[in-house]
């Protein structure tokens, strides 16, 4: 599985460096001599600014050079991600949480489509149980993703316990 991990931007100054967008919450997987997938062919860190957010590869040595791969999205394999990303207790890589059934007591609310990034939070895009759809009108919930609403994640189990889920469904679904 590859996934996206960053997206590069403007060019910053004369010797081929870029601005680095970073799509992940891990930036040190971004460190001198790593290797991403992009239409442009495989790409590898020659060096990286101190805040990470500017990157130079190897052959762009000019800023004209550097100019063509703006926009370029960086693709890693899941397993390379992984191994460079030191995870938390609690914390879960986005693909392992889409997917997941999420459920509020013993009711079904639906499954994790996507994860919504926002400045303050992420959300969990959950595609509503067709109970809910049926008994509420409530098709998608955007559920914030913190220690609140997250009561467990139980990747074995395929599920997430939230709370606070209906409270929200009977909300816009009024």
């Amino acid at each position: 599985m590859v996934i996206e991990v960053a997206k590069l931007g403007k060019t910053v100054g004369l010797k081929g460096f870029l601005k680095l967008h970073n799509l992940t919450d891990f930036p040190e997987q971004f460190k001198k001599n790593s290797s991403y997938e992009t239409k442009a062919g495989v790409l590898t860190i020659e060096s990286i600014s101190a805040k990470k957010d500017e990157v130079k590869f190897f052959g762009y040595d000019t800023k004209e050079d550097a100019s063509k791969l703006v926009n370029l999205i960086l693709l890693a394999e899941k397993e390379q991600s992984e191994k460079s990303c030191q995870l938390k207790e609690g914390e879960f890589f986005w693909y392992d949480i889409v997917g997941l059934d999420v459920y509020e007591s013993d009711i079904f609310i639906g499954t994790v489509k996507d994860i919504e990034r926002y400045p303050l939070e992420d959300h969990l895009q959950i595609q509503c149980s067709q109970e809910i759809v049926q008994r509420k009108k409530v098709k998608r919930l955007l559920l914030p993703y913190n220690k609140t609403k997250i009561l467990k994640v139980d990747l074995d189990a395929k599920m997430i316990l939230v709370v606070g889920a209906l409270e929200i469904i009977d909300i816009i679904g009024s």
